[in-house]
């Protein structure tokens, strides 16, 4: 799981309160715009993108061509499937 967020303070809160819930799970935090995202890894593509009730703030051609290039093809932003 990739959680994304400008706000540092944010993503501190994200991360206490996800902690108790991903048992096992791994989550990575990063302090950047979703527009500015690129995969992490070689190979990497994420299964789903989500946005929550952050959308209007966001490039929302640039944030979902980001989806498009990071998720699986079923997984974007532009209504796969």
């Amino acid at each position: 799981m990739d959680l994304l967020d400008r706000d540092e303070d944010m993503l501190r809160t994200a991360s206490e309160l996800l902690r108790p819930l991903l048992g096992q799970s791994a989550a990575a935090y990063h302090a950047i715009a979703a527009e500015e995202f690129t995969a992490p890894y070689a190979g990497y593509r994420a299964d789903l993108a989500t946005c929550s009730r952050a959308f209007h703030w966001m490039g929302r051609q640039a944030a979902l061509a980001m989806a498009d290039r990071v998720t699986t093809p079923r997984g974007g932003g532009r209504g796969h499937g």
